[in-house]
């Protein structure tokens, strides 16, 4: 009961008092069945869900072009864009709801988007987004950051760009391997919302600062293709994840897509290894306001989730990471009146460490469906219901045996199957089972898509902007893999 009351409580105070934060996407687009109109074979075509872009009665509205524009322009019409970010960003003001747009289909290479403004307030928020017909604005770096800012600054979206590390793309003539580039918030951001942007190569790293501590992010409807660098086969001084978080105090992830997180299977030297990860959410952040919902989450270098803090990990899809999902953290008990949520997931095909070229020597033999750290403290605030977990080939499906003093955590209703079982569940959903060798592979065939686990996620990752189809989402894959257990579709 003591547990019940704290976490919805502390639910209640985020989904209501937050709620413009928690529920990005609420005002629907008005062209809820506009088609993929890219020139895509991408069967991903419907249009609904996304953030609306209005402006207010005293908005800049600024241009920006690198094919058409030109930097004497006054930038305010379409027809009149700049031609360069840094002029474009110079006619923001600051507190004020200004937009800048950058033309769809052009590229602002070695360019950034430091001197991006706070807007006025959450309902009139600075915005980053595009104009036109066509692919995502690409904003490209190599050795520089694409933005890196320390606040404080507050109200911005960032809705629909391209975000590039050029030279760890093996298909760019000026590929090297090594020289990377991130999305950096440091400090006292607040209210901050990226929705439907392509991180390709790039990791997103969002810590505190001397001007303050990050609060209330919303990471929604992005796609990140995979951050690394191509020493990760011999050390860990530099560790590459596709996101990181530290501090936080307020943060939704929620339909996401995050593929390759920390390593790359064909570079030379970018192999597996323990430090790297898909999300690596580290200790110091808000566990009770901390929400991982409906991502599609694969083929990590280690962890699909290093969740140090605990915090609410609700229908998500895990497919071959190494771990697949980890909570708590070794060095560190969580908060005490903190809690962790871990329902409705799905965890498919966990993968060895051991992978990429050359094999690391910083990679170990853990094969880990779920792993609950050992010293989590609280451990009564631990509730884990109607997961599947499933055709795992290591240690075991559920680790829980390093829980501090044998505490064990409230489960029910959830899968193990085809694992090597080290640890069983309490209380399991137990078959015989209807149809239970389900995979992403044969998800994609009843698509009509090749039976492939590449294949699929090859389409989920190069959706086109403002499209949205939910068979592709991770809600749909889970109903999926529940409807082959015998379990109630839809997440409770």
């Amino acid at each position: 009961m003591k547990y019940l009351f704290l976490s919805l409580f502390a639910f209640f105070l985020f989904a209501c008092d937050e709620q413009p934060a928690e529920e990005p996407g609420s005002d629907e687009s008005d062209d809820t069945q506009e088609q993929n109109d890219s020139g895509s074979d991408n069967p991903i075509g419907s249009n609904f869900g996304f953030t609306a872009l209005e402006v207010s009665s005293d908005s800049r509205t600024i241009y920006v072009s690198n094919s058409e524009g030109d930097d004497k322009n006054d930038c305010f019409t379409d027809g009149t864009p700049c031609k360069t970010l840094a002029v474009a960003m110079g006619k923001m003001r600051e507190g004020y709801p200004d937009h800048l747009y950058l033309k769809s289909g052009d590229s602002f290479i070695d360019e950034n988007l430091n001197k991006v403004t706070s807007g006025r307030s959450k309902s009139e928020p600075t915005v980053v987004s595009s104009y036109g017909d066509g692919p995502r604005p690409i904003i490209g770096a190599a050795g520089k950051d694409v933005f890196l800012a320390y606040g404080p600054t507050s109200h911005l979206q960032f809705i629909g760009l391209h975000f590039y590390a050029y030279k760890l793309d093996p298909d760019n003539e000026q590929f090297d391997g090594a020289t990377g580039s991130s999305f950096h918030f440091l400090g006292g951001f607040e209210d901050v919302l990226l929705e439907d942007n392509v991180f390709d190569f790039m990791e997103l790293k969002i810590a505190s600062w001397e001007s303050g501590g990050p609060k209330d992010f919303v990471l929604r409807r992005n796609i990140w293709t995979g951050a690394y660098i191509n020493t990760s086969s011999e050390h860990h001084k530099k560790r590459p994840s596709n996101l990181y978080v530290s501090a936080v105090d307020g943060l939704v992830i929620e339909e996401n897509v995050f593929d390759y997180g920390g390593w790359h299977p064909t570079v030379q030297g970018a192999g597996a290894n323990t430090r790297n990860h898909n999300l690596y959410i580290v200790d110091n952040n808000v566990s009770s306001r901390l929400f991982v919902r409906n991502n599609i989450i694969t083929r990590g270098s280690s962890h699909g989730i290093h969740g140090r803090p605990g915090g609410t990990y609700d229908n998500n899809f895990f497919g071959r990471n190494s771990i697949q999902l980890g909570v708590g953290y070794s060095k560190v008990e969580m908060v005490p009146g903190e809690f962790t949520l871990v329902t409705d997931n799905v965890m498919s095909e966990t993968a060895s460490m051991y992978k990429g070229t050359p094999v690391s020597e910083k990679a170990n033999g853990a094969i880990w469906g779920f792993v609950i750290s050992k010293d989590i403290g609280n451990p009564d605030y631990i509730k884990i219901e109607r997961n599947i977990i499933t055709k795992e080939i290591g240690t075991c499906g559920i680790c829980r045996s390093y829980l501090k003093h044998g505490y064990t955590p409230e489960d029910k209703d959830n899968v193990l199957y085809d694992v090597t079982v080290a640890d069983e569940f309490e209380n399991p959903h137990e078959g015989p089972f209807p149809d239970p060798e389900r995979t992403l592979a044969t998800y994609s065939k009843t698509l009509g898509q090749e039976e492939s686990f590449d294949a699929f996620m090859n389409i989920v990752k190069s959706r086109a902007p403002k499209t949205w189809d939910d068979a592709y989402s991770a809600d749909a894959i889970n109903d999926y893999f529940r409807e082959g257990f015998g379990l109630e579709q839809g997440s409770n």
